[in-house]
Order: structure tokens, then C-alpha cells, then sequence
């Protein structure tokens, strides 16, 4: 077994490196790039255009006019009769189109549901969402569909790249947000 040579923070390989490691927790294997069949490799390269030093990290895939394609730089998407490519630098907020109501939902029943009751309801809404709004810094709401089942994992994935290319950017803000997460998590422990 060869040891993984260490990779320069932030270069276009640390940054494929952690979105591999970040989408497998949600993904099985064949969903990153270089286990995807050549055909589907292709259509992802061709469609997508990749810039300088952009390198693909993972895919989904149902046909030539329905899949997700997520680099080091940006998510692409087919679906619903149109292309979309949005680079993690311009995405202002990806969320559910009922995320807002589903979350003020559930602040009202904080006193009357059950604790242990609310985690079933909340894994019931997640398994229901089909559909992500990716909103770009402009205010340009472009929809993202696919099944219920794995959105979320999608969802999971570009919030992490969007906080990776900010961090690596040096947006202070969310190195912050990083480092108190990371603090109030190892408090909660």
C-alpha cells in the first residue's frame, strides 16, 4: 500500500482530494469522476468546458440530458430541458424551496414534539426533497432536481466545496464560521 503524498493547501489537487473526502461520506465510490464510465466522463468534459487547472471531482448520472457534475471550481447540471454551471464563488445560498417554512416548523414545535419524535419527522422532510435552489450573488434562483434520495447528499457536497473555495479564497468570515462550528461541535461533546 503506497502512502498519499502530501498536497500544497489549497492547490487544484487538495482541493479535489477534499471534496472526494467530503462527497464519500454521502456517495459511494462510483460516483466520483475517475470511476464513472468513459462515455460519461466524456459528455461531463464536453458539456462543462473545464478552465485551466479545473479538475473533475464527481458525477450523477441518469441520461445525456439529466445529470450533476460538481469540479474543484464549480457544479454543472442538466435537467428540466436546461444546462447550468455555476462556479462555488458566485453561489450565494443553495437551500429547499420550503427550507424556510420547514425550519420555523419546527422552531414552533420545540416545546410540543417529542425530542425524540422530531429527528423522524426531519429524516421524512429530507427524504421528500427532490428539488435545491442554487442562488447566485445577482439573485438568479436556478433549480437543481433529482431523487429525493440523494439531493441532499448533493446539497451536503456544494455547501462544502462553496465553504472550501471561501476558506481557501481567505473570505474571514468563513474561516470564522469554520472555527466556531468546529469549537461548538468539540464543546457538544
Amino acid at each position: 500500500m503506497t502512502k498519499e503524498q502530501p498536497l500544497k493547501t489549497g492547490s487544484e489537487s487538495y482541493i479535489a482530494r477534499r471534496i472526494e473526502h467530503n462527497a464519500m461520506k454521502y456517495l459511494d465510490q462510483s460516483s466520483l469522476f475517475k470511476n464513472l464510465p468513459q462515455n460519461v466522463q466524456s459528455l461531463f468534459l464536453t458539456k462543462a468546458g473545464l478552465e485551466k487547472e479545473e479538475l473533475p471531482v464527481y458525477g450523477l448520472y441518469h441520461d445525456e440530458s439529466t445529470w450533476i457534475f460538481a469540479t474543484t471550481r464549480r457544479v454543472a447540471w442538466a435537467g428540466q430541458g436546461s444546462l447550468n454551471s455555476i462556479k462555488y464563488t458566485d453561489i450565494k445560498q443553495v437551500s429547499t424551496p420550503n427550507w424556510v417554512a420547514l425550519y420555523a416548523e419546527f422552531l414552533k414545535e420545540q416545546d410540543t414534539v417529542p425530542l425524540e419524535e422530531r429527528p423522524a419527522k426531519y429524516q421524512k422532510h429530507k427524504m421528500e426533497i427532490s428539488k435545491l435552489v442554487v442562488a447566485d450573488k445577482r439573485g438568479t434562483e436556478n433549480d437543481l432536481y433529482w431523487e429525493p434520495e440523494t439531493i441532499e447528499s448533493v446539497w451536503e457536497i456544494v455547501t462544502f466545496a462553496i465553504r472550501l473555495d471561501r476558506i481557501h479564497k481567505g473570505d474571514f468570515k468563513t474561516i470564522l464560521s469554520t472555527f466556531l462550528r468546529k469549537m461548538v461541535t468539540r464543546l457538544s461533546l
